[in-house]
C-alpha cells in the first residue's frame, strides 16, 4: 500500500468517526472529493503507487487538473494562468494530492470573475522546486493561519460547508508536503485572497 493511501485511509478513518459516516470512498471528505465518485483522484490514479520517484512536470500536473476543473472554473468565470515549470523526481502520488487540492480550493473559495495564478520556478533561496498557487478568493483572517493546516479546522464553517469542505484539505497537503521533505506557507487577505507557497 502506497505512502498516500495510508494518509487518506487515516484521515477517512477519522473523519468517519467524527460524524459517524460509513461512506466506502477512500478520502471521502477530504474537500476535494477524492474517491467518491465525482472528484477528481479517482480519475488521475491517486493511491495507485504509481510514478513514484519519476520525472513529474509541475506545469503538466497543474494543467491536468485545470481540465479536471473545467467546467467549475467555467461557471464561475475565473481567469487561470500556469506560468513556468520544473522537472522533480518526487512521489508522483503525494504530487498530484497537493496540486489537486491548492488548485481545488483556490477554485472553491473563489469569487465570480475572479483569477488564480500559478507560478513554478526554483526557489532563490532554497534553490528546490516550488510553486505558488495565488486566488482573488476570500481570503482567511490572520488569526486563522496558524491552524489552517490542522485537520477538521475550518476558518469560516459556514462558508467551508457551504462549498462542501470538511476541513481535510490542507491537512492532507501538509501531510503531503512533509513526506516529501518540503514546506508550505500561506499569506492571506480578507476580501483579497490567498498565497501558498510550497517547496520541494
Amino acid at each position: 500500500m502506497t505512502m498516500i493511501n495510508d494518509i487518506l485511509i487515516r484521515y477517512k478513518f477519522d473523519d468517519e468517526r467524527r460524524s459517524g459516516s460509513t461512506g466506502n470512498g477512500i478520502g471521502a471528505g477530504t474537500g476535494t472529493g477524492i474517491g467518491n465518485g465525482e472528484g477528481i483522484g479517482d480519475r488521475t490514479g491517486i493511491g495507485n503507487g504509481s510514478g513514484n520517484g519519476s520525472n513529474i512536470s509541475l506545469r503538466r500536473e497543474f494543467e491536468k487538473v485545470r481540465d479536471l476543473l473545467e467546467n467549475r472554473i467555467n461557471e464561475k468565470n475565473i481567469s487561470v494562468a500556469i506560468s513556468g515549470d520544473v522537472q522533480i523526481s518526487a512521489g508522483a502520488d503525494l504530487i498530484s494530492v497537493i496540486v489537486q487540492n491548492l488548485f481545488d480550493n483556490a477554485v472553491k473559495y473563489n469569487k465570480q470573475n475572479g483569477s488564480i495564478n500559478i507560478d513554478i520556478s526554483i526557489d532563490e533561496d532554497t534553490n528546490k522546486p516550488a510553486f505558488i498557487v495565488s486566488d482573488t478568493g476570500t481570503g482567511i483572517e490572520a488569526r486563522h493561519l496558524d491552524r489552517i493546516f490542522e485537520r477538521f479546522y475550518m476558518a469560516d464553517k459556514s462558508r467551508s460547508k457551504k462549498a462542501g469542505g470538511t476541513g481535510l484539505g490542507l491537512a492532507i497537503v501538509k501531510h503531503a508536503v512533509t513526506n516529501l521533505g518540503g514546506e508550505i506557507s500561506v499569506q492571506s487577505t480578507p476580501g483579497e485572497g490567498s498565497r501558498f507557497k510550497v517547496i520541494i
